[in-house]
C-alpha cells in the first residue's frame, strides 16, 4: 500500500511558510531580463510565494530593484565556456 499524505494539500489553502521560486537566469545584465521578473514577482501574492534568483554569471547591475522586494539573489560565478 502507497504511504498516505497526513493532510491532504489544498492549492486554495494558504500553507504556514511561503512556497520558494527559484528563477535561473544566466545574468541580471539586461533591464529587460529584470523587469521581466520584476513583473512576475510583483504579481504572485507574497504571502504564497517567496523568490530567490540564481545567475550562472556575474555581469550586470540589475539587482537592486530585485533586492527591494527581498529576493535573494545567488551569483555562481561561472567562468565562460565548460565550467564544472
Amino acid at each position: 500500500m502507497g504511504a498516505q499524505h497526513p493532510r491532504a494539500l489544498s492549492l486554495c489553502e494558504p500553507e504556514a511558510r511561503p512556497r520558494l521560486v527559484v528563477h535561473v537566469v544566466d545574468a541580471l545584465d539586461m533591464a529587460q531580463t529584470e523587469n521581466g521578473l520584476l513583473n512576475l514577482i510583483r504579481h504572485l501574492p507574497p504571502e504564497r510565494y517567496r523568490h530567490a534568483i540564481v545567475c550562472l554569471h556575474d555581469r550586470g547591475g540589475y539587482e537592486g530593484g530585485m533586492r527591494e522586494h527581498g529576493v535573494e539573489i545567488v551569483n555562481l560565478h561561472k567562468r565562460a565556456g565548460r565550467d564544472p
